[in-house]
């Protein structure tokens, strides 16, 4: 995604680099990236609950953390927030026989609750990675998704994309 790093100079001997990723205002209208273009920052940290999204005001102080749930770990790859005020993430799960899967939800902030999920496994085949198994009994990440582009009032298609699989899917909820 691109982003930029800032550098706040206040205390010289002391400064503090920030990183801006601007890959979630790609698919919001010019309203809504002005708004979070002017109000919020949201940076991934990870922790031992599988991490999280920061989502920052002006001032850097902490408005609401997201993750995809308490039961899978949150993805770095991507955060998506709609206009009406949903994030939408990515989780990669390690399920039976040691396959790593790619988990879509759609997250109400206010809640931490999932409204939507869509899970690689069961959708898509085993057979299309080209990811080669690994010998060494580590997981096998035969999706590996990397974007998520949310449904719109106006189209109802979530696209999500994949390495390992060399591919880009449109999914209907």
């Amino acid at each position: 995604h691109p982003g930029n790093i800032f550098v706040d100079t206040t205390d010289p001997e002391d400064p503090r680099y920030i990183a801006v990723d601007f890959g979630i205002v790609g698919t919001l209208d010019p309203r809504d990236q002005h708004y979070l273009a002017a109000n919020l920052l949201a940076f991934f940290e990870r922790d031992s609950a599988g991490g999280y999204y920061e989502l920052l005001d002006q001032q850097y102080r902490p408005l609401v953390r997201i993750r995809a749930g308490k039961d899978i770990p949150t993805d770095e790859h991507e955060l998506q927030l709609t206009s009406d005020g949903m994030a939408y993430v990515g989780s990669d799960p390690v399920g039976p026989k040691n396959i790593t899967d790619y988990v879509v939800r759609e997250i109400d902030p206010a809640t931490g609750r999932a409204r939507f999920e869509w899970k690689a496994r069961g959708n898509i085949a085993l057979a299309d990675s080209f990811e080669a198994r690994p010998h060494n009994g580590a997981p096998w990440d035969y999706f590996h998704g990397n974007s998520i582009d949310p449904p719109t009032a106006t189209d109802p298609t979530m696209v999500v994309s994949a390495r390992n699989t060399s591919s880009v899917y449109g999914i209907d909820g």
